[in-house]
């Protein structure tokens, strides 16, 4: 299978999220990946990307959409908070990929199998892999091309490419999963409850 990154050129649209972290989990019901999140069931309902937004902690929600094998988990909003501390109870037994950006334009990626970190790359660098498999992915990677840390002759040439390197990756997600994120997903009503917030050293 081979993705063109051009189908997720809607994630730069105004109104989607601007921080964020996606989370493909194979196998897992969305009760249970809320639960491997840390969420309060008592907090868990239906919102809408508008909602979320507007919620005074809207960083420490996450939403869940099934997919037929797959769960999608969406945390709008993201600056690091607590899907870094739930990538290895959400991986345990089964296998899963992360797509996530943040404010300093860091897009990175990240595959897992049950605990074990297979491929790890920011998008800006992406000839610079990380994990028990970093070339795992080459293939696929050059096709969407991921494959070098790009040079920009031109200053106003960065920020394009910064534009492009999300859709890049949702794309090698896809590859990996077989799984096409839309924008209906990111927007329409999902499963949403409250999650830990991360705790603080000091």
């Amino acid at each position: 299978m081979s993705v063109g990154h051009q189908s997720y050129a809607w994630i730069n649209e105004p109104g989607l999220p601007v921080y964020y972290r996606f989370t493909l989990v194979r196998s897992l019901e969305p009760d249970e990946v809320l639960r491997r999140f840390g969420a309060d069931p008592g907090t868990v309902r239906s919102m809408t990307l508008e909602e979320r937004s507007s919620h005074p902690q809207s960083w420490l929600l996450v939403c869940v959409h099934d997919l037929g094998g797959w769960t999608l988990a969406i945390e709008d909003d993201c600056h690091d908070g607590p899907g870094e501390n739930a990538v290895t109870a959400l991986s345990a037994g089964t296998e899963l990929v992360t797509v996530y950006t943040d404010v300093l334009a860091h897009h990175r990626f990240t595959h897992i199998v049950d605990g074990d970190v297979r491929t790890d790359f920011d998008a800006l660098d992406a000839g610079t892999r990380f994990g028990s498999r970093p070339d795992g992915l080459a293939a696929a990677m050059r096709r969407i091309g991921l494959d070098s840390r790009p040079e920009f002759e031109d200053p106003d040439d960065e920020p394009e490419y910064v534009a492009h390197a999300a859709a890049m990756l949702l794309a090698l997600a896809e590859e990996v999963t077989g799984v096409s994120v839309t924008a209906e997903m990111l927007s329409g009503p999902a499963p949403t409850a409250a999650v830990p917030e991360p705790a603080t050293n000091g």
